[in-house]
């Protein structure tokens, strides 16, 4: 279930920058986890940024938590069509509707939530400043310019270096490939430091900040 917006939400979660919406409650009071999810969303987790690698695993942890109930579904074996869909709707909705490397205008959500979920998944919190959880990174750094703004020659260069074809999939053009990370599907292969795709919501600005 590879998908731009699966790869942030893995990258972003491990290092504390994308802050992930409440779980969803079912009418029995259980909650619903979505196919692929790996990192608690328990409200005050100590292990929030922990990746727990497959979904079972992340049900182990979350029933040590108290006055916490899971939802029967989604329990090993293989996943239908069905929960992948729902699951792929709910990682790009944690990016603003869409994948990062599209520019379709985003869809509304789904008038009706998965069976076992009586609410659409709430939209995530985009936290530019946290510093990362995940110790030093070990893709390469994206190539900027003194002005901290991505240099489009050298990361086409290092894309390919590591094999790819330019443009990729979602850049129309050789010209508009490599230059906009919320467009463009080459820059997961980089470590962006505080360069991210934009969130279904940032973060408001302090109180007494300027535009």
């Amino acid at each position: 279930m590879a998908s731009l917006s699966t790869n942030w939400y893995l990258r972003d979660t491990a290092a504390g920058r994308l802050q992930l919406p409440d779980y969803e409650i079912d009418d029995e009071g259980d909650i619903y986890l979505y196919y692929g999810e790996v990192f608690c969303r328990v409200p005050e987790c100590s292990k929030a940024n922990h990746n727990y690698k497959y979904t079972n695993n992340l049900r182990t942890h979350i029933e040590t938590h108290d006055d916490v109930s899971l939802s029967a579904g989604n329990v090993g074996g293989r996943a239908s069509q069905k929960i992948i869909d729902e699951a792929i709707k709910f990682y790009k909705r944690l990016y603003g509707g869409v994948e990062p490397g599209t520019t379709t205008t985003p869809a509304p959500p789904a008038s009706s939530p998965p069976s076992s979920a009586i609410s659409p998944a709430a939209t995530a919190v985009y936290d530019p400043v946290s510093p990362s959880t995940t110790g030093a990174s070990i893709l390469p750094v994206l190539p900027v310019k003194k002005d901290g703004t991505v240099h489009v020659t050298n990361m086409r260069a290092a894309v390919a270096k590591m094999g790819h074809k330019i443009p990729c999939e979602s850049c129309s053009t050789r010209t508009a490939c490599c230059k906009d990370i919320n467009l463009c599907d080459f820059f997961i292969f980089f470590d962006c430091g505080d360069m991210h795709p934009r969130a279904a919501i940032v973060e408001p600005e302090e109180e007494g900040e300027t535009a």
